[in-house]
């Protein structure tokens, strides 16, 4: 049986050191990606369902107590990276976070009108740049079934974020800047979904995307075609069959890494 030397079993002590705090330092990233990617989401949410909510007179007061329980989501996804962040840049970034997300609560507390929709979008896309920023900081190579689970995440915030800019138009604001980033947003959508369509999916999962392509190919239209001001119900029945769709590939993807 060899005889391992002092010097032997410090390395071997190193090597095992290592291993255990690369695999936490993954962790960790994992945990602060999965935060980021949801804050990105709820971002755009929150902007979509209050402009939805004064759009038409339905399911008011589902669509408030909705409102309140994404900015309590969001809190506690902000919560989750400040635990986890070792970045001292990332952590004033949050501490400017928890200030955007009151003022968002104040906002959503109160009448709608002009002035507090503009904040409101613009304090949407501050928490989006500050999650991208976060995620740029803590990302890590990934593999390819992580990869196709973060395509789909990336799917879900953007069909928030296209829905988001088309309310906004048919509230009454049309900023060129809003509709072109209602384009773009749709481009990119259009991109990841080239992607998670080359994935060779099982037979049931493949109708599923199937279904997703025919889904997404009708509301893209809609979408774009601003000028039509009625469509708001028909688009929200529209979206909450894609997502309806994208959750059971997202929950595939999920149990199979």
């Amino acid at each position: 049986m060899k005889n391992f030397n002092q010097r032997e079993i410090l390395l071997s002590l190193l090597l095992i050191f290592t291993i255990h705090l690369n695999a936490n330092t993954t962790r960790a990233n994992i945990k602060l990606l999965e935060a980021s990617e949801e804050i990105k989401f709820i971002s755009q949410k929150i902007v979509k369902e209050y402009f939805y909510l004064n759009l038409n007179g339905y399911n008011k007061e589902f669509i408030f107590n909705t409102l309140q329980k994404m900015i309590s989501d969001l809190n506690m996804e902000l919560e989750l990276i400040t635990s986890n962040t070792k970045s001292e840049d990332a952590k004033k970034l949050l501490t400017f976070l928890a200030y955007n997300t009151e003022q968002m609560k104040d906002i959503l507390s109160n009448t709608y009108n002009l002035d507090n929709s503009s904040l409101l979008i613009d304090y949407s896309e501050i928490l989006l740049e500050s999650a991208i920023s976060i995620e740029e900081e803590h990302t890590y190579l990934f593999s390819e079934k992580e990869k196709m689970l973060i395509n789909i995440k990336e799917i879900k915030y953007i069909m928030e974020r296209v829905a988001k800019y088309y309310l906004i138009y048919q509230s009454g604001f049309n900023d060129n800047n809003d509709t072109e980033q209602l384009k773009i947003s749709i481009n990119n959508l259009n991109t990841k979904l080239k992607i998670i369509s080359r994935y060779k999916y099982p037979k049931k999962y493949k109708r599923y995307l199937n279904s997703f392509n025919n889904h997404w190919n009708i509301a893209k239209e809609l979408y774009l075609t601003l000028e039509i001001r009625e469509l708001s119900n028909i688009m929200h029945i529209l979206e909450t069959n894609l997502k309806d769709i994208l959750s059971k590939l997202e929950l595939y993807h999920s149990k199979n890494q």
